[in-house]
């Protein structure tokens, strides 16, 4: 009531300016954890970019060799180029268990068996499913390692019950086969 007025910039009934450093404090703080939000938000946009455009690659691929097998044998150049799309996937999105499937596929195709067993020995180790062990036991029959043949199938069958339908007669002549050896 005589007048006086608070100093510029104060913030408290003191004078002491304390109320506006914490105000500044709480609006700088805002700022921030709206930057790192949309920084994050950004990210995640990114990556999911990267993953769909992955598995644009992974679905040319696959459907170029669908079309292919359809009329017959399909054409090492095109196994070759689509491997190149398949490379390209894995960079984009590494974490994508459908590119080293699809790679695996291709590799069996040209008949590289050991990059077609590395193909899906690295998909295995991103997702445990059937379809992997069952591809991997026929590069392994195809190569000749009946032991690590019938090791694919088995975990084929224990992550899925219907593989023993698919692969039941495989099992017990690999198996027949394997003691036969075993036993000369």
């Amino acid at each position: 009531s005589d007048g006086a007025r608070p100093p510029t910039g104060a913030g408290d009934a003191d004078g002491s300016g304390a109320g506006h450093s914490t105000q500044m404090r709480s609006r700088l703080l805002m700022v921030a954890l709206l930057a790192a939000v949309t920084l994050a938000g950004t990210v995640r946009f990114e990556q999911a970019r990267q993953r769909l455009g992955a598995s644009r690659l992974v679905a040319v691929a696959e459907g170029s060799i669908l079309q292919m097998a359809q009329g017959g044998a399909v054409p090492p150049p095109l196994l070759r180029r689509n491997l190149e799309l398949l490379r390209r996937a894995a960079e984009m999105d590494p974490a994508d268990v459908g590119v080293p499937i699809a790679e695996g596929g291709h590799f069996f195709l040209l008949k590289r068996h050991s990059a077609a067993i590395r193909a899906y020995e690295r998909a295995a180790e991103l997702e445990m499913r059937s379809e992997i062990f069952a591809n991997l036991a026929r590069v392994y029959l195809q190569s000749g390692d009946r032991d690590k043949a019938i090791e694919a199938i088995e975990t084929a069958i224990t992550l899925d019950n219907t593989q023993r339908k698919t692969f039941g007669d495989t099992l017990r002549e690999e198996k027949r086969r394997r003691r036969q050896e075993m036993n000369r």
